[in-house]
């Protein structure tokens, strides 16, 4: 009878422990199971924090678990964030060689404002180049400028039109330049008439 009780003690300590560690923050998501709301409401809120800080293997690991949980509204959003965390992790594994390859990929990165991942791939982009790339410095601009970034735009904004000046009347028409134009000195390049600078 001894033995008995003992054996189920072990046993009620063991389910204990797997209890804990299933709602435990430091768990490894394979062992994580939403089999509460409360459970699925705590892995969802992990999932989103390695999300937001583009830990995107575990936010996925974590949003499958909190998606197997009974609530259908989490399991929903997590499923949602699933989705979007494995194309994150199909991007990073493309590969990109040319500067072609680093300048197109940034394009989509700015599409998604993805700001910036797209600079990292625009700057390999430049060193990669044969020649000299004034659409890259243009699209370096486009991204300092979504960023706020007056001084950076301007420096790659002048950089561009003095490679290619018709950039300049591209970079009049574009909204994504958005109010920085009306920065003095970036107004006062694109006053220009684009009859100086170097040709591609």
């Amino acid at each position: 009878m001894e033995a008995v009780a003992k054996a189920r003690k072990a046993d009620n300590k063991k389910a204990a422990a797997k209890k804990e560690d299933a709602s435990s923050p430091s768990a490894s998501p394979q062992a994580l199971v939403a089999e509460t709301e409360e459970q699925q409401l705590g892995l969802y809120e992990q999932a989103l924090v390695s999300f937001r800080s583009a830990d995107f293997r575990k936010a996925l690991k974590l949003f499958e678990a909190a998606a197997q949980g009974p609530e259908g509204g989490l399991r929903h959003r997590s499923n949602v964030h699933a989705r979007i965390c494995r194309q994150r992790i199909g991007s990073d594994t493309v590969d990109l060689k040319s500067a072609d390859d680093h300048y197109n990929y940034a394009i989509r990165l700015i599409n998604d404002r993805r700001l910036d991942e797209a600079s990292v791939h625009l700057e390999k982009a430049l060193r990669a180049a044969q020649k000299p790339p004034a659409h890259i410095h243009y699209a370096l601009a486009v991204t300092a400028a979504l960023n706020d970034d007056s001084e950076a735009t301007l420096a790659s904004l002048r950089r561009a039109i003095e490679i290619d000046p018709r950039q300049r009347l591209l970079a009049r028409r574009d909204p994504d330049l958005g109010k920085v134009v009306r920065s003095p000195l970036i107004a006062d390049l694109l006053a220009g008439d684009g009859s100086t600078g170097a040709g591609t």
